[in-house]
């Protein structure tokens, strides 16, 4: 799964890169992580991702949201995903959560989803969350 990751970053326009790397985003996702009372279990960064994905979902065109639905991960991939960001603990520490974070708007962008309709989604939903 990385090496795909790794591959949609690559094919990303540079601005899209230079969001994912900035330290904007990295506060952003502190944010949410200190909202949620982090370190963050499995079971709370299901609930972040159901609540943005919920947020941002009805937001975007129906074909953007087809390619989106279209890529989600079997309950195995979303085991070996989290055994590798948690190196096997209960929980993720900061650095986790924004690699992970990273990796969901990385797929996201390469779906289609345009880079100022994500920050302004974002900045909406985490606002709104709590």
């Amino acid at each position: 799964m990385d090496k795909k990751i790794e591959q949609e970053f690559s094919d990303l326009p540079q601005p899209a890169k230079d969001f994912l790397m900035s330290d904007q985003h990295k506060k952003n996702c502190k944010e949410i992580f200190d909202k949620a009372g982090g370190p963050l279990t499995r079971a709370t960064v299901a609930k972040i991702r159901e609540s943005f994905t919920a947020f941002v979902m009805p937001k975007v065109s129906d074909e953007v949201r087809g390619k989106l639905a279209g890529g989600k991960l079997s309950d195995e991939q979303k085991d070996a995903v989290w055994s590798k960001m948690s190196g096997g603990a209960e929980t993720i520490d900061l650095p986790a959560f924004i690699k992970l974070t990273s990796g969901i708007y990385t797929h996201a962008l390469a779906q289609g989803v345009n880079l100022d309709n994500l920050r302004q989604y974002s900045d909406e939903w985490r606002g709104s969350f709590s």
